[in-house]
């Protein structure tokens, strides 16, 4: 009976203990549940064959069945099929690898994330796998559609938008198609290799270069270029590329963007053949007057090669004398005081020579930096036509002021242009006051209208004639002129100037009258010297002159000296040179004629 009893107070002890630790292991179920309940995401804690082991709320109500129910359970009973396959794979790769792995799939039109991790026994096997679940269909379906959104604006991009990655092209919108002329199939068939078709020889190696460094992830590369590429008709195009490392898929990428711009290049070649061409330099220069592009004319100007020209500071080549100008210009321009674009300077070219250049310079950016284009026009050759022309003006105001008789000038406006010493001296009127006034604006012709209309028929290209002006002297006192007009014509041969070369005839008209047109004059000297010196008078004044007489060679060479009239000798002897007659009838026919 004692024994029977203390077996009894023994069973009631044991089972008072394996309450107690009933009661504890349900507390410490409790509080896991709690622990695990309390994961934003969905957990589930499985054995290396699929059993759950443990799961928290959130993942039983997923998996739709109760917590109590699921334990023990093998999870891959609850997915479909496929969805069941793969997640077998997974789990066997981390068995095997004994690395976490991270993993999307879709289960009942619902996208999730998995983060599986192994958990190792001592001995350092895998003995379970802890697996967190994330739901991201919203995320996916966001992403999705911004894919599509990316996808539709890019196909109706112009620029080609494009992404190689190991050698594949993993996207390619519509425009890369269209400019190179290849299928997107095709594309994505051939992948990277592709480019050894599409990119020009001569450009290939660079762009592969390129294209190596950015799957590479090296920061020394160049994301903007310009190459030329043979589309599938043959092509030649030239486009300019814009490339960077991107991660796509977790590696990375070459994401590409290029614009066909082989219209463009034709303009600016067009554009380099017209300043290869041109007339005037063309140069650019940086902000530290280093000389970065000039034209050949702006070389032959400087007389120095193109090789030659990264060694050229502007500073270098400018004229001693006109350093300071230059650099004043320079700083004012720094402190944003406004300066003329047009200035002009002297360079010292190569072999020493000094150039006059005319220069208009703009600020413009070159290679990201401001930068200054200089349009230059080489003016000495100007200059010192203009230098030869000041120097040929002096001689030649020289030895017309050097002459005796009255020289000046009246241009197409009636404006006096010249003025010599002699007009000055006999007129009492100074150049001051003559030159660039009109005839009208001054008294000194007493017929200023006679001369107006004697230069209008003459610019008309008409015949007329001036023999005579009369001017009135500063003193008071009339003069009489007598006209030996010249024309000044320009390069189309029109008349500009008249020059007139006057000598005072006052003594002469007061001595001898007026001879009028028409009429017969009787001398009545001793000697023949006054009917001789009235008779070059007339013809000076551009009359036509018939002289009959008996008169030997050695008189005619003293008499005209100028100017030699017609001559009959009145003799029976016969004279090669001259006209002879001894015959009254004959003598009066020949009059006639003349």
């Amino acid at each position: 009976m004692e024994d029977e009893n203390q077996l009894i107070t023994e069973l009631k002890s044991k089972i008072k203990e394996l309450k107690q630790k009933n009661n504890n292991l349900e507390s410490s179920l409790l509080i896991n549940n709690t622990l695990i309940d309390n994961i934003p995401n969905l957990f589930i804690l499985l054995d290396t064959d699929g059993k759950i082991l443990s799961l928290n709320a959130a993942m039983a109500k997923s998996l739709g069945n109760k917590r109590e129910d699921l334990i023990g359970k093998n999870v891959l009973d609850y997915f479909p099929s496929k969805v069941a396959d793969f997640r077998t794979k997974m789990a066997d790769k981390v068995i095997d690898t004994k690395k976490p792995i991270i993993f999307e799939d879709k289960r009942n039109n619902k996208w999730f994330k998995t983060r599986l991790f192994p958990i190792l026994d001592s001995k350092g096997n895998v003995i379970q796998i802890s697996t967190i679940v994330e739901e991201i269909t919203e995320e996916k379906t966001k992403l999705q559609e911004s894919e599509e959104k990316f996808r539709m604006l890019s196909d109706q991009s112009l620029m080609g938008l494009g992404i190689i990655q190991e050698g594949k092209i993993k996207y390619a919108n519509d425009a890369i198609t269209q400019i190179t002329g290849y299928t997107k199939n095709h594309l994505f068939r051939e992948g990277a290799k592709i480019l050894t078709e599409i990119i020009h020889p001569d450009d290939l190696s660079f762009v592969q270069k390129q294209l190596q460094k950015k799957l590479s992830g090296d920061k020394d590369v160049i994301s903007r270029y310009s190459c030329r590429i043979i589309s599938k008709t043959g092509e030649l195009k030239w486009v300019e590329i814009f490339s960077k490392t991107i991660h796509y898929e977790g590696k990375n990428a070459d994401f590409v963007t290029f614009v066909d711009i082989t219209e463009r290049k034709k303009t600016e070649e067009k554009l380099r053949t017209i300043i290869d061409n041109a007339n005037d330099g063309i140069a650019i220069m940086d902000d530290n007057w280093q000389i970065k592009y000039v034209n050949p004319k702006t070389l032959e100007i400087l007389g120095y090669t193109k090789k030659e020209l990264p060694d050229i500071n502007v500073k270098d080549i400018i004229d001693p004398s006109e350093i300071k100008k230059a650099l004043n210009r320079k700083k004012s321009r720094s402190s944003g005081i406004k300066v003329p674009s047009y200035f002009e300077i002297k360079i010292i070219d190569k072999k020493g020579n000094i150039h006059y250049l005319e220069n208009n310079i703009v600020t413009i950016e070159w290679d990201g930096l401001p930068a200054h284009l200089t349009f230059i026009r080489d003016t000495t050759e100007l200059i010192t036509a203009r230098k030869e022309i000041v120097q040929r003006k002096e001689y030649l105001q020289n030895i017309i002021d050097s002459a005796s008789e009255v020289i000046f000038t009246i241009d197409s406006d009636l404006k006096i242009r010249t003025w010599n010493r002699t007009s000055e001296q006999i007129t009492g009127y100074k150049k001051r006051q003559v030159v660039d006034k009109t005839i009208k604006q001054i008294e000194l012709f007493d017929y200023p209208s006679e001369i107006e209309e004697y230069m209008k028929v003459i610019q008309n290209k008409k015949t007329a004639t001036l023999n005579e002006i009369s001017v009135n002297t500063i003193y008071g006192i009339k003069r009489i002129f007598s006209v030996s007009p010249s024309y000044i014509k320009d390069e189309s041969n029109n008349i500009i100037e008249i020059l007139f070369v006057c000598k005072d005839i006052t003594q002469e008209k007061q001595i001898f009258g007026k001879i009028q047109s028409s009429n017969s004059y009787l001398i009545q000297e001793s000697v023949n010297n006054t009917a001789i010196d009235k008779f070059n008078y007339l013809l000076q004044s551009n009359k036509l002159g018939l002289y009959i007489g008996r008169i030997s060679d050695k008189e005619l060479k003293t008499s005209f000296t100028k100017i030699i009239p017609k001559i009959i000798k009145l003799t029976e002897e016969k004279d090669e040179r001259f006209t002879t007659s001894d015959n009254i009838e004959e003598l009066y026919q020949k009059i006639e004629d003349f």
